[in-house]
């Protein structure tokens, strides 16, 4: 029992608790042969040697179940399928095609805070197939069987900027000027204090021009007023998505202040 509250102690006054991304050892008299279990957030077991390791537990993942986020799941769950089951072997081999011209990561601007994903580099077809219908379902755009080989992708929204006023949050942006009627833009938000995940948060029309809101998505799924997050600060990205499969890269990232 003295063993338990010792490491109590250490604990409380902060000592002795690791971050997830590392342990503490702690090596006692050989009066002690055993002692493992879970004391609160800390996990103790034996280690080799008469050595007892005392790692904390890790977080619980943060799953918001956001409805973009679920519509990622279902297009990445379906289209994966249809690659095997659907495409012709034309198809698949003009889709090879088509990711090898992809141009891999975007390049990061140093200082700006990159919301916008990019592909993770080289691609398989398969990866640009389920990949490029991803974005078009959560764009609210039907899937594609063919790739947008020789269509040049939407531009990307300009002069994006953001207001907040009484927990309303406006933003606004300027339509490029190859913009589609059926052209999509999708708002991404991140906290920069790590309030709420990062997410993409809504669509519009690209013409629209602007977009109002009032609620982000928890880190744990409920919907969050912006009334609650006074003082927080929030990136906001954008970018377009065309209903042919094509995507723009992210447009400026601005900053601003919950109010």
């Amino acid at each position: 029992m003295w063993l338990f509250f010792i490491i109590a102690m250490l604990i409380t006054l902060g000592l002795g608790m690791p971050s997830k991304n590392c342990y503490a050892r702690i090596k006692f008299s050989g009066l002690i042969s055993e002692i493992r279990g879970q004391l609160h957030n800390t996990i103790i077991q034996g280690w080799k040697a008469g050595i007892f390791s005392v790692k904390g537990m890790m977080s619980a993942v943060r799953n918001p179940n956001s409805v973009t986020q679920d519509l990622r799941r279902d297009a990445v769950s379906l289209f994966s399928k249809a690659w095997f089951d659907t495409l012709t072997l034309d198809q698949r081999i003009e889709w090879e095609t088509y990711a090898l011209q992809q141009p891999g990561k975007y390049e990061i601007t140093a200082g700006v805070r990159e919301l916008v994903g990019s592909n993770g580099g080289i691609m398989s077809g398969q990866n640009a197939y389920v990949l490029t219908n991803a974005w078009l379902a959560t764009a609210g755009l039907a899937g594609i069987t063919d790739p947008p080989l020789a269509i040049t992708p939407p531009s990307k929204p300009i002069n994006v900027a953001a207001a907040f006023l009484a927990g309303v949050l406006t933003i606004t942006w300027t339509a490029p000027g190859d913009t589609d009627v059926a052209d999509t833009t999708r708002i991404w938000l991140a906290s920069a204090t790590g309030t709420f995940h990062k997410q993409l948060r809504a669509v519009a029309l690209t013409s629209e021009e602007t977009l109002v809101f009032g609620v982000i998505r928890g880190a744990m799924g409920g919907d969050l007023p912006f009334t609650s997050l006074v003082g927080d600060h929030i990136y906001v990205q954008l970018d377009t998505v065309r209903d042919t499969g094509g995507k723009s890269g992210g447009s400026n990232t601005v900053e601003v202040i919950v109010a």
